[in-house]
């Protein structure tokens, strides 16, 4: 007979497998003479060039504001990050990590858990995935955490608008399309989109695509795939549009694209579709 319901059994469980990667956290970062707080300051530092102020590093890591500073000052006294003056506020102070920090190799990953993660077919790891998503953003609205920096937040963001299965998705940022097993949680391109396009593109996120025609133009903010051929990506928000022609309209040119005339070069991040601009 069922004891307990659906929920509380899924909190337990996400409860216990994140006992488990925060108990192989302290042992792996014990090694190099860090706590688990000092670690996951580093962390969100490390992906924060610009550095972030106290008050902030507390509401990400959901700790009073002293545990924080008594971290700091300890990675401080390490050569691990340093205090400067906040440009916009000289009586606020930003952390930043060091040079030496960063000369540091990157932590490793909970092996444990990531042999559990393993464990999951493909299609089952872009599920989980696909769900944390859904789960911190209902966190997010709710105001329980700080603003996450997710793709599914994020002004470049254009969900379900190509036709491959795989694929997606397209990042105006990059003008390359993705898939779900792409999706980032942490991206350090992200710039929040206004609450009526976060609206529009999660429910675009979460409706399956519909069914592709050929002999339909596909209009994808100033591209268009199918029988009208191809046009630079413009960076406005993706929207099919069947059966519209879209000679004489104005094509603004896409964000991080030369206004010269060579294109946009994209170099690989770490295996996944972000990249970023070669200067002019």
């Amino acid at each position: 007979m069922e004891t307990t319901g659906l929920r509380d059994r899924l909190m337990d469980g996400l409860d216990r497998f994140g006992a488990a990667m925060r108990a192989e956290v302290r042992r792996t970062v014990a090694s190099r003479g860090l706590n688990s707080a000092q670690d996951a300051i580093l962390r969100m530092l490390l992906a924060r060039p610009a550095g972030l102020r106290v008050q902030a590093l507390a509401e990400h890591l959901g700790v009073r504001q002293p545990t924080v500073t008594g971290s700091v000052i300890a990675l401080e006294r390490k050569g691990l990050v340093c205090r400067r003056a906040d440009p916009a506020d000289a009586r606020a102070t930003i952390v930043k990590v060091t040079p030496e920090a960063r000369a540091q190799p990157a932590a490793a990953v909970p092996s444990l858990a990531a042999a559990a993660l393993a464990d999951l077919s493909e299609a089952e790891q872009a599920s989980l995935l696909k769900t944390l998503i859904k789960l911190i953003r209902t966190l997010q609205l709710r105001h329980a955490i700080p603003p996450q920096r997710l793709c599914v937040t994020c002004k470049y963001f254009r969900p379900n608008v190509h036709p491959e299965a795989a694929e997606p998705h397209h990042c105006a940022f990059v003008d390359a399309p993705f898939g779900n097993r792409a999706l980032r949680l942490d991206c350090g391109e992200h710039e929040q989109a206004g609450a009526p396009e976060m609206a529009r593109n999660w429910n675009a996120f979460m409706t399956p695509a519909p069914p592709w025609r050929s002999g339909h133009d596909i209009f994808l903010a100033g591209r268009v795939v199918g029988s009208g051929g191809q046009m630079p990506f413009s960076g406005g928000r993706a929207e099919p549009v069947r059966g519209h022609s879209t000679r004489g309209r104005r094509r603004s040119p896409a964000p991080n694209r030369c206004s010269g005339s060579h294109a946009n070069r994209l170099f690989a991040c770490k295996g996944d579709i972000h990249a970023k601009s070669e200067p002019c």
